[in-house]
């Protein structure tokens, strides 16, 4: 300790050291409030984080198999709407109606102004084996942008690949038509029969 040091000390009073106690006091005080703040802030950051994550919209695009039939599926799982949602998928399937006539996409490359929450969009994109000859491939890579109410703009990147449905079996899928149909060739055949019986009879 230097001289000039020791002449400071011992000139001080037991005010001066309860003074100087205080300081050193208040500045760890100042220190220990500044790392309790800190941690404050980081914590209602998260929390804000969180709130936001559980209201935001959530929009998925998946290619759903019915059958041997692919639909493409747009989903918003969130719990908020979405707002200017696109698709974009490659290689970008040639969509048929069921007559295989080429139509416009409805979901494919379109913005979608208004994706409600737990809703989904389904069109039917073609079969198996049609996307396969028209496109060479059943991998696919995609991006679904979108925003929320607030403009925050999300984009959800995926892949899909449908290679094993080629080597999988389809049961069809019958509609209401072709049950009518068939009930009413079978009703037919036992008119006919019916008639037979009453002619050879």
């Amino acid at each position: 300790m230097t001289i000039q040091m020791q002449t400071i000390l011992a000139a001080m009073t037991p005010a001066d050291y309860f003074t100087l106690a205080s300081l050193v006091l208040t500045f760890v005080y100042i220190c220990l409030t500044y790392c309790v703040l800190s941690a404050n802030k980081k914590a209602v950051e998260a929390m804000r984080e969180q709130i936001t994550a559980s209201v935001r919209p959530y929009v998925y695009f998946d290619l759903e198999p019915t059958g041997p039939a692919i639909e493409g599926v747009l989903r918003n799982t969130g719990v908020s709407a979405a707002y200017d949602v696109i698709v974009t998928l490659k290689p970008t399937p040639v969509v048929k109606n069921r007559g295989g006539t080429i139509q416009e996409s409805g979901i494919l490359n379109k913005t979608v102004s208004l994706m409600a929450p737990q809703k989904a969009i389904r069109e039917f994109l073609g079969t198996i084996l049609d996307l396969e000859k028209d496109l060479g491939s059943l991998r696919f890579t995609g991006e679904v942008s979108y925003r929320d109410a607030t403009k925050r703009k999300f984009n959800e990147t995926f892949e899909i690949d449908l290679t094993y449905l080629t080597k999988t079996s389809h049961i069809r899928r019958t509609t209401i038509e072709d049950e009518l149909k068939n009930i009413n060739e079978k009703f037919s055949d036992l008119i006919e029969i019916e008639k037979r019986k009453s002619v050879s009879v």
